[in-house]
């Protein structure tokens, strides 16, 4: 057992890389729907996203989108994911998304 945490048998901790963000946008019905998310995020995260419990998913969805222009069912800015009107709007962006971490590099 290593007891130090910096350490580990293959050496140190690795450093974690600065985080990266990209502008993502919806499509057809969705067309005008921005956010900015996080192309970086701890791997839990993704079982949330893929969980397929709604409320699990918007709150992994509320930790990557970091700003977005969503409505609410007002019309205003929706301040929370779960006001967002409609829902399915957060999912179409939620798959450019996936379409976006497939095209980064990794590195």
């Amino acid at each position: 057992m290593i007891a130090d945490e910096t350490a580990t048998e293959l050496g140190p901790v690795a450093a974690r890389p600065e985080p990266r963000t990209v502008v993502i946008a919806g499509a057809g019905r969705f067309d005008g729907w921005r956010a900015r998310v996080s192309l970086d995020w701890p791997a839990e995260l993704l079982e949330e996203l893929t969980s397929g419990d709604v409320p699990r998913m918007m709150a992994a969805a509320d930790q990557v989108i970091l700003e977005h222009n969503f409505p609410d069912s007002t019309g205003a800015h929706a301040t929370d994911l779960r006001k967002v009107d409609p829902v399915r709007g957060v999912f179409a962006v939620l798959k450019q998304l996936d379409v976006a971490l497939r095209s980064v590099d990794p590195a």
